[in-house]
């Protein structure tokens, strides 16, 4: 028999997974009560750990319920505010990566998961400032992406509708704080850097008349992962047939 009936999440970020991680193993029902618009993981099946010091993808349980009380959110901490408009403003730069990955290497695109939270992205985008006005209507909109977005990943089994490259820059420092002890930012604000950089350089692509494909590094860089390299070699040997195969098709 299990300890409980069913698990609630009371929070976001690391107690959300965990209780949804939790659940999963026990094999029981979770809801969510949301106490801040700080990620898109409320709404999704998946759970990202750390293992072994590598940043890992784990199929789960979508929750039963999602609950939020609308003045707490609007009024929780900026920087858990920030990190979830960090979190959704992937969103252009990871619908790019989906279709890149849809065209080169054959994975299934849904165009109904990367277009739903196209109507609530004016609220939040052409204003920020609104979200940092905390005004209800915006904070709202930027909740409802969130949810939006993590059920799009749930419908598609993937975190393909709201993850690319940009994430891989966050899962980067998560990795390299291990290393250095250094203690990294929310999730969502590492994620927002990261989107600015994956949107630099796909504004350098554009403007690139004739582009060269360079052959991806045969290895890691082990002096970079440190004592993750051996793990992290791992990781990218498994791609290393469809880095290839990318740089024929182009």
């Amino acid at each position: 028999m299990p300890l409980a009936d069913i698990a609630l999440a009371v929070g976001t970020g690391v107690v959300n997974d965990l209780t949804k991680w939790s659940a999963f193993d026990k094999d029981i029902p979770y809801a969510v009560l949301a106490t801040a618009a700080t990620m898109n993981g409320f709404t999704a099946a998946n759970v990202a750990p750390t293992i072994k010091g590598i940043k890992t993808l784990i199929r789960a349980r979508a929750p039963l319920a999602v609950f939020g009380i609308p003045s707490i959110i609007v009024e929780a901490p900026f920087e858990l505010t920030a990190a979830g408009l960090g979190d959704t403003i992937a969103k252009p730069v990871s619908t790019a990566d989906w279709k890149f990955n849809h065209l080169f290497c054959g994975e299934s695109f849904c165009r109904y998961c990367s277009e739903i939270i196209n109507s609530l992205e004016p609220y939040y985008l052409d204003r920020p400032e609104d979200i940092s006005n905390r005004r209800p209507a915006a904070i709202e909109a930027l909740f409802n992406a969130l949810l939006y977005s993590g059920i799009a990943m749930t419908v598609i089994g993937t975190s393909a509708p709201a993850s690319g490259g940009e994430h891989l820059f966050s899962h980067t420092l998560d990795m390299m704080s291990s290393i250095d002890g250094a203690l990294h930012d929310l999730h969502g604000r590492q994620v927002g850097l990261g989107t600015i950089f994956a949107s630099a350089l796909y504004d350098h692509i554009f403007k690139t008349e004739k582009p060269i494909c360079h052959p991806f590094p045969c290895d890691i860089d082990s002096m970079f992962w440190g004592p993750l390299a051996g793990n992290v070699r791992q990781e990218y040997e498994q791609k290393i047939p469809i880095l290839q195969a990318i740089c024929e098709k182009l």
